[in-house]
């Protein structure tokens, strides 16, 4: 195994710890008595973070959704999170649709790009982000290096 490979296992094993964390804090609200440390870590100042460009926003359907692989709705939901989850899928694009849904996949805009006035939705602690619409999806490139804290 390379050393390029090994790293980019570590990088990926520290995000899913990372979101494990995120995740039990949020029923626990403390994770083994850091949850201040966690939150802090987890919740960079928003404009510290490397931002994410958006390539549009996107019609999706109920019925067959635009980018197939539903992650999941979570209060907190991030872009720089969902980024993650989705790279570990292995998904080219993902999708963050009313605010905090996730959708990954390979391919989107099937059913065609709108203006932004249909994702009117406001990432959760993003300053000026737009996180999609009700049934609308604001998409981005999955991007590897990008982390969930700041260092």
């Amino acid at each position: 195994m390379t050393r390029g490979r090994r790293l980019r296992i570590i990088e990926i094993c520290r995000l899913v710890l990372l979101a494990i964390v995120l995740l039990l804090s949020q029923f626990t609200g403390n994770v083994l008595g850091c949850s201040s440390a966690i939150k802090k870590k987890l919740d960079p100042d928003p404009v510290t973070v490397h931002s994410i460009p958006a390539l549009g926003c996107y019609s999706d359907s109920e019925k067959k959704r635009d980018l197939p692989d539903y992650v999941g709705r979570y209060q907190h939901m991030r872009k720089h999170l969902c980024n993650s989850f989705c790279l570990l899928r292995g998904a080219k694009y993902f999708g963050m649709q009313d605010s905090d849904a996730c959708f990954c996949g390979n391919s989107y805009g099937r059913l065609g790009r709108v203006t932004e006035v249909y994702c009117p939705a406001k990432c959760p602690g993003e300053i000026g982000e737009s996180c999609g619409g009700k049934t609308y999806n604001s998409i981005y490139e999955v991007t590897e290096g990008v982390s969930l804290v700041k260092y």
